[in-house]
């Protein structure tokens, strides 16, 4: 379902040349502090890992990758275990993102899922619920700003980042937790907040074909206009989502600065820990 939304204008040639991923790309040159840009093959976005072939673990096996962040919850790594070269350090940081969990659910799961969400549009409470909820994934973009757990598995991230890449964090769909943590990196790198929701938005043309097929395979089991907008909306990469974390992320610091004053108050990220980021993560300065 094409809701008519902004797309991004970024190009998509940081896309890697998986068979088993749709949404895997290199964070690699945006523009940074300084005018520095981010330095390619050290930071990689993505959906799930479950699904690599052998040859797409061999491919990232010759990028260097050491070290693998899950964003995913424990149920859904059980189940699709990510499939990496060896050697490969592998790490669950949970943000207890249970809408997120939901909205990323695995086709065996469609028709249950479906099958309860019928069940509420049959009643006036639960048409008001999805009706209400149709871009619930907005609060679930706050959560990961705010909640305890999210604050605990960004803090983790960043850790790994200090440890040094190349380094690769995912979720299932690479969407919003993963979009998330992308956006974090990129505000520790010095990047602008317009350039940083551009990111967020390339998400929805990398998922474009996928989120079509999946509603075409929940349409099996409704054609309940209500039904459908709201896991349209679970699936889908909007411009008032990534803006709803920062929203939310304004309110907890009192300020719309890009100067880090999230990352410090809720991360614990130093001034002296952001130039250490920096100088691993941008390329050197160019002297004059």
């Amino acid at each position: 379902m094409d809701s008519g939304l902004p797309r991004s204008s970024l190009p998509l040639e940081g896309r890697l040349p998986l068979e088993g991923c749709f949404n895997c790309r290199d964070l690699g040159g945006y523009p940074g502090a300084d005018s520095r840009l981010v330095r390619r093959g050290l930071v990689f976005r993505s959906d799930a890992l479950h699904n690599l072939t052998e040859r797409d673990r061999v491919y990232l096996k010759g990028l260097g990758i050491r070290h693998v962040i899950d964003f995913r919850g424990p149920v859904e790594a059980e189940v699709y275990p990510d499939r990496l070269p060896p050697d490969v350090v592998y790490e669950n940081c949970n943000p207890h993102a249970s809408l997120a969990q939901q909205a990323s659910a695995e086709r065996g799961n469609d028709k249950a899922k479906v099958d309860k969400l019928n069940a509420l549009a049959e009643t006036p409470e639960g048409r008001d619920f999805l009706i209400k909820n149709q871009n619930a994934m907005a609060d679930q973009m706050r959560q990961l700003v705010s909640n305890p757990h999210a604050v605990a598995a960004y803090r983790r991230f960043f850790a790994c980042l200090a440890e040094g890449g190349p380094l690769l964090f995912h979720c299932q769909g690479g969407k919003d937790r993963t979009g998330w943590a992308a956006a974090l990196f990129l505000l520790a790198m010095g990047t602008e907040r317009r350039i940083i929701r551009e990111d967020y938005l390339l998400t929805r043309e990398m998922n474009r074909e996928r989120n079509h097929k999946r509603m075409n395979e929940y349409r099996c089991y409704t054609d309940h206009p209500l039904v459908l907008e709201y896991l349209a909306g679970l699936m889908d990469t909007r411009e008032t989502y990534i803006d709803a974390a920062f929203d939310e992320m304004d309110r907890l610091t009192g300020s719309a600065s890009d100067r880090g004053d999230y990352l410090r108050a809720y991360l614990g990220i130093t001034d002296q820990d952001r130039d250490s980021l920096r100088a691993q993560y941008l390329e050197p300065r160019h002297e004059a």
